[in-house]
């Protein structure tokens, strides 16, 4: 019996065994990667895998090795299903995730991400991932897969980081303190990294503070401590090309030792530096020098107020040339309001104290050093909000221990009655020579006691500054009691036949008045009609091939149906078609100016080099204006030839 029984144990544990090798799972992966990238560009490996059934794979594996030229970036696993080890990050090697069991249609997906070399030669990057179980998989093929990604290799990064200008005062005294402002940019064609502006304390003085003006709030600055010497190192992680309005700006200040003899030259230099390589490096550098002298030092301060109703702008300015000490802002709450709110917005930092919320009063502000530069105005904003139902006027002072050369710009009040309005003037241009065209521009009421002014800048329209008429910019100041000004352009005289032409002067950033009408129209009367026909002015198509790197010439043709016997001049203007300003080419402007008797010349447009694989693109060039000569404003092409090739495609796996 007991034999029987043995007997009929190891018969089912046979069957069992039979049962359990029976069992089978169908294991498959698939991979995707982006079909094209950079050198140095990060690709990101798509893994997909499934068990397909019948059984439940046990103890399941996947492995991928990263592909060399490559460092690991980072692992997904979304699912949390398998248990993963990697590579540390910027290292190479093998990333393996394991799972104990993966049921019957059970699934789960990872994303391997890697960076590609910078330095990477253009060709292709392969990467395979497999997946395997304890448990028998009837079909091995669909067991690994593989993702192919083209590489485009790249020049070396360059950037242009330049000190554009250093201002500062050029004298001052012993004891007293000095002020430099630095404005830096970077032209590039590529971002710069670890960014860094350098700037020593001079000898013969000590550090007092720094002021940071950057509208994208990348750049900080370390600092001696006050009273010492050092360097000051004012850096950002990225710099990248940027418009010409959102520049950085630096401010620093020191303080010149006492005793220090008159005579005694005080040196400021800079320095400017990143990561990559600069193709200009002249414009790294910069410095400034100041003497130190016995005069007393001046400071123009100033203040202006603007707005209405229950919220005023107030700017604080020192335009130099030397700094202002212990200057002191004084803005009393106007009568039938009461104080709700007042805030710096920009500007050295100077210190407040305002009424209680709801009250009235004076707001008074200090600051100790208000800088100064010779030729650039140093600015602090402010805000202020009131409660009031009302208009009502806002009445400012500013002052400080420094002398001040000018005493009328240290009051300001807003609104004010007075506003300023400017004529539009006619003249006829003559043969040769200049001849004046003088503006009015009126203020009325006039000011019983403040003192108004008003800037104002001649621009072209139609017409050309320094061929039609003699640009210029400045200030009018209209004393209590005046009410009128004159601005005088020079209207250039020539003997071309030409349109009728136009200019403006504008009326801007006026203290102490309103300004009502702002633009004054000038029209310069051509005097030359009738003369002999003019040619007419066109431009060829050409075609040019692009180029790997660096910049190539597109050189376009003018010509003249004809000779002329005067000088004629053809104004032109690039536009963008298929091809795109700053990626394909650089945008240009210019003038032709063909001598009597001249009737071809050429001009040339700047086509920027690449290695990436794309189809012929065009831009266009249009003539904007011409003298003495007639035109067609249909635009002419440039074809850029595309001489790149074409990357490997790649291979695409398919999901069962």
């Amino acid at each position: 019996m007991r034999r029987c029984h043995a007997i009929l144990t190891t018969v089912a544990v046979a069957l069992f065994a039979a049962v359990a090798n029976a069992q089978t799972a169908d294991l498959t992966i698939s991979k995707t990667a982006a079909e094209s990238a950079l050198a140095g560009e990060t690709i990101d490996y798509s893994i997909f895998v499934i068990n397909s059934g019948p059984s439940t794979a046990q103890t399941v594996t996947v492995t991928d090795t990263l592909p060399f030229g490559t460092t690991f970036v980072s692992l997904t696993n979304p699912s949390g299903i398998f248990s993963c080890s990697a590579p540390s990050v910027g290292a190479t090697g093998t990333v393996t995730c394991t799972a104990p069991s993966l049921t019957d249609q059970q699934e789960s997906s990872f994303t391997i991400s890697v960076k590609t070399s910078p330095i990477a030669p253009s060709g292709s990057i392969s990467n395979t991932a497999t997946i395997s179980s304890a448990t028998t998989d009837p079909v091995t093929s669909n067991n690994s897969s593989t993702a192919t990604t083209g590489i485009a290799a790249i020049t070396a990064a360059s950037a242009d980081l330049s000190l554009d200008s250093m201002v500062g005062s050029s004298n001052v005294a012993a004891g007293a303190t000095m002020s430099f402002q630095l404005a830096i940019s970077n032209k590039g064609p590529s971002t710069g990294h670890h960014v860094q502006l350098a700037d020593a304390v001079p000898a013969n003085t000590s550090f007092l503070s720094v002021s940071v003006s950057d509208p994208l709030a990348v750049f900080t600055c370390t600092t001696p401590a006050v009273g010492t010497g050092g360097t000051i190192t004012c850096s950002a992680p990225d710099f990248d090309p940027r418009s010409s309005s959102d520049q950085p700006a630096f401010l620093f200040t020191f303080r010149v030792n006492n005793g220090v003899p008159a005579g005694t030259v005080l040196t400021n230099a800079a320095t400017l530096s990143a990561d990559e390589g600069d193709p200009v490096a002249s414009n790294n550098s910069l410095s400034r020098t100041a003497t130190v002298t016995t005069q007393p030092a001046s400071a123009d301060v100033s203040v202006t107020t603007t707005g209405g109703g229950s919220t005023f702008s107030v700017l604080a300015s020192n335009s130099g040339p030397n700094d202002a000490a212990l200057v002191t802002l004084t803005d009393t709450i106007p009568s039938g309001s009461t104080f709700l709110d007042w805030t710096q917005t920009r500007g050295p930092h100077f210190q407040c104290n305002t009424p209680a919320a709801g009250g009235t009063g004076s707001i008074v502000c200090t600051i100790a050093i208000l800088p100064g530069v010779e030729g650039k105005t140093i600015t602090a904003a402010f805000e202020l909000t009131l409660n009031s139902s009302a208009q009502v006027t806002n009445n400012v002072t500013i002052s400080s221990s420094t002398a001040d050369p000018r005493s009328d710009n240290n009051s300001s009040s807003f609104p004010v009655a007075a506003a300023l309005t400017i004529d539009d003037v006619s003249t006829v241009e003559g043969n040769s020579g200049s001849k004046p065209a003088v503006f009015t521009v009126r203020l009325q009421p006039a000011n019983a006691v403040l003192t108004a002014t008003v800037d104002y800048v001649v621009a072209g329209v139609t017409a050309s500054d320094g061929l039609d008429f003699s640009a210029t910019r400045g200030t009018l100041t209209f004393l209590p009691g005046q009410t009128q000004k004159t601005i005088t352009v020079p209207i250039l005289g020539d003997t071309l036949q030409e349109d009728d032409e136009l200019y403006s002067v504008q009326l801007s950033n006026a203290v102490n008045a309103s300004i009502g009408r702002g633009t004054g129209l000038g029209t310069i009367v051509d005097d030359d009609h009738g003369g002999p026909p003019v040619p007419d002015a066109t431009i060829d198509n050409i075609t040019v091939t692009e180029g790997n790197s660096g910049t190539t010439n597109a050189t376009f043709t003018t010509r003249l149906s004809f000779p002329s016997a005067a000088l004629s001049r053809v104004r032109w203007q690039t536009q963008n078609g298929s091809a795109l300003a700053g990626s394909d080419y650089i945008t240009a402007s210019g003038e032709v100016t063909f001598q009597p008797g001249e009737t071809v010349k050429t001009f040339s447009v700047a086509i920027i080099g690449d290695v990436v694989f794309e189809p012929d693109e065009l831009f266009n060039v249009v003539i904007t204006g011409a003298d003495n000569a007639t035109f067609s404003s249909t635009p002419v092409t440039c074809t850029i030839l595309n001489d790149d090739a074409q990357v490997p495609p790649r291979h695409r796996s398919v999901r069962p």
